[in-house]
Formats: C-alpha cells, sequence, structure tokens
C-alpha cells in the first residue's frame, strides 16, 4: 500500500503543480477567498455568505492553514501551495480506503482497485482542489470501505466510525443525503439498536460540530443548511 500511497500523491503534487489554474469559481470564492478574509482580516463576501447558506466550517480550517503557512512560505502563492498539498494528503485516505476495499476479495483486486484509486484522471486532477465534492468524496470512500466489513467486523467502534463518515459527507455535501441514507440502510439494516444507534451517535459529530461553527458566524445552528432551503 506505501507504493501505491506514494505514486498518488506524486501524481497528485504534479498535477496541483502543472495545471495551477482555476477549474471553477467556488474554488476561489467559497473557500480560499473566505479562508483569506478570516485569516488576514479583508476579502471578498460571496452573496452565499452574506445570506449564511455556506458553512463556515471549510473556511475555517484553511484560514488556519494559510495563517500558519504565510510565515513560512510567503504569500499567496506560498500558503495556496501548502493548502493545495494538504488537500492531496488527505485525498490519500481514499486510495488506502479502496485498497481496503478490494483486499478483502484478493490482493490482486487490492492492487487494481488501488491503482485505480491513485491515478484515475479526476481522483488527480480534483485532489488538490478546494471543492466540497471533492472532499465529500474521501470521506464516503473511508465511509464505504469501514461500512463494507464482513458482519463480525461490525463493531461498535466502527459503526460510530461509520457513522462518522457519512454525518460529514452529508454536512459537506448535503445534497448526497439520499445516497447517504441508502449507504446507512445497507448497514444498519433492521439491526436498530445494535447499528442503527452507534452510527446515528457518530454521524451526530460532525453535525454538532458544523452546526455551532454556524451559530457562531450567522448565529442559528445549522443556520447555513436550513437557510439553504429556505432560498430555494
Amino acid at each position: 500500500m506505501l507504493g501505491l500511497l506514494a505514486l498518488a500523491l506524486l501524481t497528485r503534487v504534479s498535477a496541483i503543480f502543472a495545471f495551477p489554474s482555476l477549474h471553477h469559481p467556488d474554488e476561489n470564492f467559497q473557500l480560499f477567498e473566505q479562508a483569506h478574509r478570516l485569516a488576514f482580516g479583508f476579502g471578498i463576501v460571496p452573496w452565499e455568505f452574506a445570506a449564511g447558506i455556506r458553512s463556515p466550517v471549510l473556511p475555517f480550517l484553511f484560514a488556519g492553514i494559510f495563517a500558519f503557512a504565510e510565515p513560512l512560505f510567503g504569500g499567496p502563492e506560498g500558503y495556496l501551495a501548502v493548502a493545495r498539498v494538504a488537500l492531496a494528503l488527505s485525498s490519500l485516505a481514499g486510495v488506502a480506503a479502496v485498497y481496503r476495499m478490494g483486499q478483502r476479495t484478493s490482493s490482486t483486486h487490492a492492487l487494481i482497485t488501488g491503482l485505480v484509486a491513485a491515478t484515475w484522471f479526476e481522483f488527480v486532477y480534483f485532489a488538490g482542489r478546494p471543492l466540497t465534492e471533492a472532499i465529500a468524496t474521501t470521506v464516503l470512500l473511508v465511509g464505504l470501505s469501514l461500512a463494507t466489513a464482513s458482519e463480525d467486523e461490525l463493531t461498535r467502534r466502527r459503526l460510530l466510525a461509520v457513522g462518522f463518515c457519512l454525518g460529514l459527507c452529508l454536512m459537506l455535501r448535503i445534497q448526497l443525503a439520499v445516497g447517504l441514507f441508502v449507504a446507512a440502510l445497507f448497514v444498519g439494516q433492521l439491526h436498530l439498536r445494535a447499528r442503527w444507534w452507534p452510527m446515528a451517535l457518530g454521524g451526530l459529530v460532525p453535525v454538532v460540530a458544523f452546526g455551532a461553527a454556524d451559530w457562531i458566524a450567522y448565529g442559528g445552528f445549522l443556520h447555513s443548511y436550513t437557510n439553504t432551503f429556505g432560498q430555494t
């Protein structure tokens, strides 16, 4: 697996510097620009943040990276590169998760699936881009890897972790709610107390964290989510 992770990191970092331009305006205005504003005190406020329909959690996190990296690597090219590499590093969790899923069948399956996850164009190209779709994909892969274990392996700790991943994915991309419910149904089945409760408890952690961040930023628990439906 270490070789696959090294290959995945090499391809992702190469893509970051080979394709430095923005693929979508959201990369700048919905995350990096807001992180800059939080870290350095000035920046553009797009209407989504003015209306309170975007979660501030990722901007908060990247503001911390910017503030840490700017004195060491300079800016903006320096701290933006650090943030993109950090995203690429986090995406390696998805590669490891896919490898582990394949390993449950055979070492050949693990090698092939891990190689695909390490080198597939979309995975590589979007790994270093600050889009919630890409970040949520990594979290979803980890959650699915944890969920597709044998019944004997579905311990309370693993179910907590599955619920955490599904809840975090939901907070990152609320549009995935139906698919995430199907994944939870696949794991929980009819085992309300043995499986659903641990998953619900694990999923509650990111919901509370994101809700608290909304309270700090907008003055209401899960404000950006409830307000999103109010705007539609």
